[in-house]
């Protein structure tokens, strides 16, 4: 949830850094669906590794790494390469992430479980526009910086802190 808002930015990160126009945009989204559909189609052919837990925390701090490439990258190119890798990175963690909250939780709970996770997703609108508000008063640089920085340290506190998500088969 702290990455996702970065799709929100796009608009005045490509116009303001990039200087380019609304096409871009289109051209960026365009290329993060692509990122995630390749993702979809490798997951579906060769199915899930084993170690899931890791591999959802992994594709998470690889997201928050892109996140913050985004921030510092002031190159067409290179922003078109991270874009279609991060709708990759982070359509593996919703799927892994998907999975590892349905398989650890009880049955009893599962649809509330879900729900609430639902509740979260239905969030990330409030916090694009508290980071959109931030952009606007600061850079979208430093807060794509700063938004990649939060969830790395988030990642890195579940890489090392939490045994039971990580070590998930």
């Amino acid at each position: 949830m702290v990455c996702h808002p970065l799709l929100f930015l796009l608009p005045i990160y490509i116009s303001e850094v990039l200087g380019k126009g609304a096409d871009y945009g289109g051209f960026m989204l365009s290329l993060n669906g692509v990122g995630g559909f390749v993702m979809v189609l490798a997951v579906s052919a060769f199915g899930f590794p084993k170690r899931r837990g890791l591999l959802c925390i992994l594709s998470a701090l690889a997201s928050a790494i892109l996140t913050m490439l985004m921030g510092l990258s002031m190159w067409l190119l290179t922003a078109f390469v991270i874009v279609t890798l991060f709708g990759a990175s982070q359509t593996l963690f919703r799927t892994t992430n998907g999975v590892l909250t349905q398989t650890l939780v009880d049955d009893a709970y599962r649809v509330r479980i879900h729900g609430v996770y639902q509740m979260g997703m239905g969030m990330v609108i409030f916090v694009s526009l508290f980071v959109g508000w931030l952009a606007g008063q600061l850079s979208v640089n430093f807060v794509l910086v700063a938004m990649g920085i939060l969830a790395t340290i988030i990642c890195l506190s579940f890489l090392s802190g939490s045994k039971m998500v990580r070590n998930q088969p």
